[in-house]
């Protein structure tokens, strides 16, 4: 069988700025090797998928759906 490729960054969370919000909320999640490409980015908060509005290298800013909130 075939395997992919190890990434060449492993990400790392460091934090949550705020750590608690409501339905269309930005959340930053702070870190290092997350990429700089929205499409290729996932975040999953409350075992559901967020709404990735940016990405950068240090950061990923995303908004919560009614599904993040548990």
């Amino acid at each position: 069988s075939f395997l992919p490729p190890l990434a060449d960054v492993v990400p790392v969370i460091t934090g949550l700025t705020p750590t608690s919000g409501s339905v269309g909320d930005l959340i930053i999640v702070s870190g290092s090797g997350f990429g700089n490409d929205p499409g290729q980015v996932e975040v999953t908060i409350g075992g559901a998928r967020t709404e990735v509005v940016a990405a950068y290298g240090t950061g990923i800013q995303v908004r919560l759906r009614a599904d993040n909130l548990t």
